[in-house]
């Protein structure tokens, strides 16, 4: 991808963002050629903002600084909304998995703090489009003197309860597998 692709690419994510006050003038993508859209998809997909991007293509045209003309061709305009479906339906499907998981340790009176992965979406102009791999957690429970106690192990025995795979041959944590949900429960 050329420099001009790649301040494109900033340019359309950038355009998402809630204040965004983009004077970016769009006219390049007159000239845009169906190789140049197929490169920004390869460099969406690979960098994990391949819905963020769609969705800011989307809202360019909405707002007719993109026109018909200018869009990519209606076979990788298809591939890329469908791909960045997949990835919302993924999406909720992780949280709602994380969720369930969640609520297993609080009824044990574990609760869950979630580091990173899922919890990063929070941060992003439509958290659907956030390409998630797993969900790290520490779970513990406070004692009355304000004391965090680990419930690792404690956690790692209620998910095999329900269901989950768990594999602790890792340093800092285990994994997690619950249906299809990879969770890293951090042992310290």
């Amino acid at each position: 991808m050329n420099l001009n692709q790649d301040n494109i690419f900033k340019a359309l994510i950038a355009s998402l963002q809630a204040n965004s006050v983009c004077d970016c003038n769009y006219s390049f993508l007159n000239n845009f050629s169906k190789t140049e859209w197929q490169s920004l998809y390869q460099l969406s997909a690979r960098q994990g903002v391949l819905a963020i991007v769609w969705s800011a293509i989307g809202k360019l045209a909405n707002e007719g600084k993109l026109t018909p003309e200018q869009m990519p061709d209606k076979a990788l305009k298809l591939q890329w909304a469908l791909s960045a479906e997949k990835i919302k339906n993924r999406y909720n499907k992780q949280r709602q998995l994380a969720e369930k998981l969640a609520d297993a340790f609080a009824k044990e009176g574990i609760d869950t703090y979630v580091l990173k992965g899922l919890a990063i979406s929070g941060y992003y102009p439509i958290p659907e489009y956030r390409e998630c791999g797993d969900l790290d957690c520490y779970l513990s429970t406070t004692k009355a003197n304000g004391e965090f106690v680990c419930r690792y192990d404690d956690g790692n025995e209620i998910a095999a309860k329900i269901g989950a795979k768990v594999d602790i041959g890792y340093y800092k944590h285990s994994h997690i597998n619950y249906k299809g949900l990879l969770v890293e429960n951090d042992a310290s």
